[in-house]
């Protein structure tokens, strides 16, 4: 049976997530995805998403948040980061091998003259940096090792975006590790570009002998249709990106004005199950009383919180900017 190579026509992460479970779950063959994301963050799926970002960061510079089917460590995407994925059959109890599965990657780099090698947490570096980050993910049979592999990523906001102020999550979440990061490009001809060097990366991988029949393959029209309907199924859905996950207590405190105001909240599925605002002025009481009300029992993100309060009358009633109020409980 042939290993199709794919390299995906979408830079759309939601797309090309649904590529990934549509392979995976829904055919038969050993397959090999390439793929470029527009500005994004992937975040595993046991994580707590919002202990994950610097959400005032990524609210402000339009970027978007998915969650993979895959554990594992957040993620920041952009069009100068590709993504691998191996997708394979095999005996159960020998599915899961990162370096295994990896290796080819590993090679195609060595061809190009770049000394990489595995890490120590299921990752690929490079001079000591951290190029690529992994993460797999079983059903039945089949095993999906997937990665990134910086090559022109914009460093600075990746590191903007990941960078998560004191902690104030309590959970049982899956953590990100930080590693120090570098871009291919650094060590290569710097002329070349993303799609150019994604394009050397399919050319090794299909003459690599760890691969067997790897022959280059598109995706049908039949296949886009299936996988347009996982995405919007899954991957464009809220309730799976920011409320999927463990469940966690929030604390946490703003100060505007002389005015303090302390949050305690329980998060169960994604539902705000508990939550006591204190305020060191007795005059506020009544108002934090009604905001407390209003925020129990709704979803815990960022547009939903974000519509309720913005029918609370917050400027007259605490003198604080409503966008700082809805800060207060991320």
């Amino acid at each position: 049976m042939k290993t199709r190579l794919i390299i995906s026509k979408s830079n759309n992460p939601t797309f090309n997530l649904a590529t990934e479970e549509y392979i995976l779950r829904y055919t038969k063959n050993d397959a090999v995805l390439l793929y470029i994301n527009s500005s994004s963050i992937i975040t595993g799926k046991h994580q707590n998403a919002y202990a994950e970002v610097n959400l005032p960061f990524i609210i402000k510079n339009n970027i978007p948040l998915y969650r993979r089917i895959s554990g594992g460590g957040t993620v920041y995407h952009d069009m100068g980061n590709i993504n691998f994925s191996f997708i394979k059959t095999g005996e159960p109890d020998k599915l899961i091998n990162f370096k295994k599965s990896t290796l080819p990657i590993v090679n195609s780099l060595n061809q190009l003259g770049l000394p990489a090698k595995h890490g120590e947490r299921n990752d690929i570096t490079l001079y000591n940096y951290k190029i690529s980050g992994n993460a797999s993910h079983l059903f039945k049979k089949r095993v999906m090792h997937h990665g990134t592999l910086l090559f022109d990523s914009n460093l600075e906001n990746l590191n903007l975006a990941l960078k998560t102020p004191d902690m104030k999550y309590n959970d049982n979440a899956v953590k990100s590790i930080k590693s120090r990061v570098v871009n291919i490009k650094e060590f290569i001809n710097k002329d070349i570009t993303t799609k150019e060097f994604i394009e050397k990366i399919a050319s090794l991988l299909e003459s690599d002998n760890y691969i067997e029949n790897i022959e280059r393959s598109l995706l049908t029209k039949e296949e886009e249709k299936k996988i347009i309907e996982i995405a919007n199924k899954r991957y464009n859905r809220e309730e799976w990106n920011y409320n999927y996950g463990p469940s966690y207590e929030l604390n946490k405190s703003i100060k505007n004005n002389g005015v303090i105001l302390s949050l305690n909240m329980e998060v169960k599925k994604g539902v705000i199950d508990k939550i006591k605002i204190d305020c060191n002025r007795n005059k506020y009481y009544d108002s934090i009383k009604v905001l407390e009300d209003i925020i129990i029992n709704k979803k815990h993100n960022i547009n939903t919180l974000k519509n309720y309060i913005s029918h609370y009358n917050i400027d007259e009633k605490l003198d604080i900017k409503r966008e700082e109020l809805l800060m207060l409980f991320f």
